[in-house]
């Protein structure tokens, strides 16, 4: 998709991104979501995650926490990366974050994953 298309589409996101980061400092967040998230990924130690709608970074972060190796976070809103970013500035971790629509981007050269995150995405499909 090319990239107007793109700020576009994430538009919308870029205007809550400051207020939304806000969401992942949330008890019900800390004590409900994030340990039921890693529970479903399950034993992520070493692996390659590719973490799609990863927002601020937030997943992305836990996932590497976890233990996983290599660990990139995609997302449609620039100011939703760039805020990933700040996060990986202030505490590296490894992360790569990139602008990215993951419903018609080419991906490909990400490379291969173990595991691959979408989570708060699928509702956006057309389709089952």
């Amino acid at each position: 998709m090319p990239k107007k298309e793109i700020e576009m589409i994430g538009a919308p996101y870029d205007k809550i991104a400051d207020a939304f980061v806000h969401s992942d400092e949330t008890i019900a967040k800390h004590y409900v979501y994030d340990p039921t998230f890693l529970s479903l990924l399950g034993d992520l130690r070493g692996k390659g995650v590719l973490d799609f709608g990863c927002g601020s970074g937030h997943s992305s972060r836990m996932i590497k926490h976890a233990g996983a190796g290599n660990v990139v976070g995609v997302d449609i809103s620039e100011k939703q990366i760039a805020l990933a970013r700040e996060s990986e500035a202030h505490d590296p971790l490894g992360i790569e974050y990139m602008v990215g629509d993951v419903g018609t981007s080419d991906l490909s050269s990400l490379g291969l994953f173990d595991v691959v995150t979408a989570n708060l995405l699928f509702h956006y499909s057309a389709t089952k």
